[in-house]
């Protein structure tokens, strides 16, 4: 997945919709889940909050995942 945004950020290197850092971030949440993990995506929804990758960014890395 880590090549597949290092292609889009060679083709769009401006981002112009920050979608690379926040795909970046779900990534981290995932390889990385915790406290640390979850602080870093409230910073980042705190400077985004109009993203369009909001939703996944609280999915994937504020929500608790189920529990079996």
């Amino acid at each position: 997945m880590r090549a597949l945004l290092d292609q889009y950020h060679r083709e769009y290197p401006d981002d112009e919709f920050g979608v690379e850092a926040a795909y970046r971030l779900i990534l981290d949440c995932f390889e990385h889940p915790g406290a640390d993990a979850r602080a870093a995506a409230a910073r980042w929804l705190d400077e985004n909050n109009g993203s369009v990758v909001k939703r996944s960014i609280v999915r994937y890395c504020i929500d608790e995942p189920p529990h079996n």
